[in-house]
């Protein structure tokens, strides 16, 4: 007899380059659910702050136990695979979130949205669709700049880890989950 396993899949990568359409996108190929981290944060961090400056890891890490909460309420609800969109800048983080997820019983998988140029970024946010973001099309891509040089590359060797590049088309045919 076959048991459903509990996953996770993290989406991480820097601000505006997609991950949201492409949780959307995985979620629905796989029956999965979205877990939004930004309606978390709504709770949690004062709206001024998150358009100017990025949280600092304890507030970020506050967002993260919250969502892990949420995570194994869904699976207690009988949801099999959950997907989380979020940047997830940081390694310690990421890797503190998982531990959680593994302890509760749940596969994790991490795939990281790259654009491979700001060019692209701005095209994908040039109609300002940004539908219940957190963020504004002009604050999303200051955000971009801001994380840019502080988002901490996974480990090479990581094996639950993948990377999609979004080349604007977010064409998904050829992605396996």
């Amino acid at each position: 007899m076959e048991v459903d396993m509990k996953k996770v899949i993290f989406i991480a990568g820097l601000p505006g380059v997609g991950k949201s359409t492409f949780a959307k996108n995985i979620a629905k190929k796989i029956n999965g659910v979205i877990l939004d981290i930004d309606e978390i944060k709504k709770q949690i961090v004062n709206p001024e702050l998150v358009s100017s400056t990025i949280d600092p890891p304890e507030v970020r890490w506050r967002c993260y136990e919250k969502a892990a909460e949420q995570i194994a309420d869904l699976f207690k609800q009988g949801v099999q695979t959950v997907v989380v969109d979020e940047v997830f800048h940081l390694q310690s983080l990421r890797q503190n979130l998982e531990d959680i997820c593994v302890n509760n019983g749940a596969l994790v998988s991490w795939i990281e949205v790259r654009c491979p140029t700001d060019a692209i970024v701005n095209r994908l946010h040039e109609n300002g669709g940004r539908d219940g973001h957190i963020l504004t099309t002009d604050e999303t891509l200051k955000m971009n700049k801001l994380f840019g040089p502080i988002f901490e590359q996974f480990p090479e060797d990581k094996l639950n880890y993948t990377t999609f590049v979004n080349d604007g088309s977010l064409d998904m045919k050829d992605f396996n989950v």
